[in-house]
């Protein structure tokens, strides 16, 4: 049990941590009305494999439930998805073509924006380039990293110390906190942006141990967006930096030291 905040805690200065919590970034680029396949990306099986040697055509699996004569019967069907997906070797980077758009993932351990998103200038374009439909719009840009971070929190030690807005409980309600999960949606005016923090430490933890909160950041962009990478570049730069602002913002001096 942790007791709840009861002080404002100061925001970590946001500066480069050599071990950031990182479990999973993603950058996003969603399209509308491409006519794609998956056939339609299979000239870059040859194409990528030096970096990409995995290939998969992932399925979409439908389950139907129907009660006849008083039992319940089921049925299973799987149809290929309208895209492929693109693994590196130790399956660390993905990269998934789809009809609906492109998407890089990077799992732990991440790397650097510095190396991840030249990899997505270098690759949309193959992408855009095989879309069977001329006039696409881009709907939706996004950057999320997902970050678990694990916190020596002792018994009875303030999650304060290192979260900079836990949960809280009314006055007059028990203050002892086992689990919680809080999701807000921001919107920020001067970039056009708007990002979805999901903040949540999961329940069944013991009085003594190192607990593991997860801060999830989803920053996205809906309006103005163009197919052309070198317009879309500076808008995933706002992303990136407003993703950057709010993951300080969240956490203390004392997590950060933690991952620096």
């Amino acid at each position: 049990m942790l007791p709840q905040s009861g002080s404002l805690t100061l925001m970590a200065q946001p500066r480069h941590l050599r071990f950031a919590p990182i479990t999973e970034a993603i950058i996003d680029i969603k399209v509308a009305n491409s006519g794609a396949t998956a056939r339609s990306f299979d000239a870059l099986r040859s194409e990528l494999r030096d970096v990409y040697p995995l290939v998969e055509e992932p399925v979409v699996s439908e389950t139907t439930l129907r009660i006849r004569g008083g039992r319940l019967q089921t049925s299973n069907l799987k149809t290929p998805a309208s895209g492929l997906h693109f693994k590196s070797a130790d399956s660390l980077t993905v990269v998934q073509l789809r009809s609906d758009g492109f998407t890089l993932n990077r799992l732990k351990p991440y790397t650097s924006w510095e190396l991840l998103f030249p990899e997505v200038k270098r690759l949309w374009p193959l992408y855009f380039r095989r879309l069977p439909v001329a006039s696409v719009n881009v709907k939706r840009i996004a950057v999320r990293y997902i970050n678990h971070m694990k916190l020596p929190i002792e018994p009875g030690q303030d999650l304060g110390d290192y979260l900079t807005a836990p949960a809280a409980t009314p006055p007059g309600t028990p203050t002892n906190i086992s689990s919680f999960l809080n999701r807000v949606v921001v919107h920020d005016p001067e970039t056009a942006s708007v990002v979805s923090i999901t903040q949540s430490l999961p329940g069944n933890t013991g009085p003594s141990q190192v607990l593991t909160v997860l801060l999830d950041i989803d920053a996205f962009q809906l309006d103005g967006l163009s197919t052309g990478i070198d317009s879309l570049e500076p808008k995933f730069e706002q992303l990136r930096n407003l993703k950057n602002k709010i993951f300080f913002a969240h956490i203390t001096e004392k997590t950060a030291s933690l991952y620096a």
